[in-house]
């Protein structure tokens, strides 16, 4: 369902041309003009709309604009020759948008999820993917095939994403990047309830960290069926998962257990964090780092409604690598899981270059899985699983520091 289309110095199109299909609140006609969305920030969008305008003002233009967008999405990789490139036609009645990108946009809604999806050509796109190979360690054939056969060639800008001190804020206020010397932690504060749908994802799982030097090392993603991939649970659990080879699960939970947040705010000053409510509960998530090689990670929640309350870090694993702990705990990521105590893991854990202090009480699991929404049994294997860090909370430890270091 198409929200908006953006466009900008594009054939006659020089400023940009923004076309909303999202309804006013005007109730005239709207049984027969307008379609439900489900969404409450955007309840209504208008069925059809209609372009007016003199000659050469655009109006064909923006249905060429979408073609366009078609041809670049679904030909690019399929359609393309070797040493062909994108017809990329701009404004050319001033001298001076001749020379500027141009840029298309798309809103829409699929599967009651709002996305945007927009490109350029643009000196900034090529030096910021200048930037991201800059710190790959490694490239493989396919990538460097593509940017052979389909890269353009021309000048590249340094973008904002080199700077090591950076703070960006999305412009509706639901998420953010801070940049920290080596450090990149990315926060989302979008949430929305679960849905009874294998395809729509739960929003449960809300910042991750990483490192120049290691990669990503903090950050589950989103998936049904398993709460540990929260960053905090209310409740129990068990009452929530996915039992091998059913093929027709519930996926909304069961009372006694809410491991998606009923509101989420971002904390934009530094140290940057997110305020989330699971309901009674109130639970905090700060990341901050210290130095290039250190990074606090401060959790705080509630416990005012009496059920269990846990936080929960997701490690992002390397199968062969070895696994260990303080008390001489080790092992090395296979598809033998494990499930590890205080006991057996003292004051610290570390992996793939990393080092993280664990309060008294933590527990550990591996692999944590997500449900495979492309499998019918929703199966999925170990590599996709994570490494869970559980830290619950009592009356008497509702906040915890914990300290990520890298070698």
């Amino acid at each position: 369902m198409l929200l908006e289309l953006r466009v900008r110095n594009y054939r006659s199109i020089r400023d940009e041309i923004v076309v909303s299909f999202v309804a006013s609140n005007e109730k005239k006609l709207a049984d027969t003009n307008l379609a439900s969305t489900g969404i409450k920030s955007i309840p209504h969008v208008l069925r059809s709309a209609v372009v007016y305008g003199p000659n050469a003002s655009g109006k064909s233009t923006l249905l060429l604009a979408l073609h366009y967008m078609r041809y670049v999405v679904a030909d690019s990789a399929t359609v393309l020759q070797p040493g062909q490139t994108f017809n990329v036609q701009p404004f050319r009645l001033d001298v001076e948008y001749a020379k500027q990108p141009t840029e298309f946009e798309i809103t829409f809604l699929l599967g009651g999820v709002r996305h945007q999806y927009g490109f350029s050509f643009t000196p900034e796109g090529r030096g910021f993917i200048a930037q991201q190979m800059a710190r790959v360690k490694a490239v493989d054939p396919d990538t460097m095939a593509s940017f052979i056969v389909y890269g353009e060639e021309g000048p590249a800008i340094t973008t904002a994403a080199a700077g090591r001190d950076l703070k960006l804020v999305s412009a509706n206020g639901e998420s953010m990047i801070r940049r920290k010397g080596d450090w990149f932690i990315c926060i989302s504060a979008y949430h929305c309830p679960v849905y009874e749908k294998r395809w729509i994802q739960d929003r449960q799982n809300f910042v991750s960290v990483f490192h120049d030097g290691v990669g990503l090392i903090v950050g589950g993603g989103n998936t049904k069926l398993q709460p540990l991939w929260s960053n905090f649970t209310v409740g129990d659990i068990s009452l929530l998962h996915h039992t091998p080879g059913d093929i027709s699960p519930k996926f909304t939970p069961p009372p006694g257990i809410v491991h998606i947040p009923s509101a989420a705010a971002l904390e934009k000053a530094d140290p940057p964090g997110l305020l989330l409510a699971y309901d009674g509960e109130r639970c905090e998530i700060v990341a901050e780092p210290v130095n290039d090689t250190t990074l606090n990670i401060r959790l705080k929640a509630t416990t005012k409604s009496g059920m269990p309350v846990a936080a929960h870090i997701t490690l992002i694993p390397h199968t062969g690598h070895a696994f260990t702990s303080e008390r001489g705990t080790q092992r090395v990521l296979n598809d033998e899981p494990f499930n590890l105590t205080s006991k057996d893991l003292g004051g610290w854990i570390e992996h793939a270059g990393w080092r993280l202090s664990l309060p008294e009480g933590s527990t550990v699991t591996w692999p944590v899985m997500p449900h495979n929404p492309y499998a019918k049994d929703g199966a999925s294997k170990p590599a996709a699983g994570r490494i869970v860090v559980t830290i619950p909370f009592s009356e008497t430890n509702q906040e915890y520091m914990l300290t990520l270091t890298v070698k």
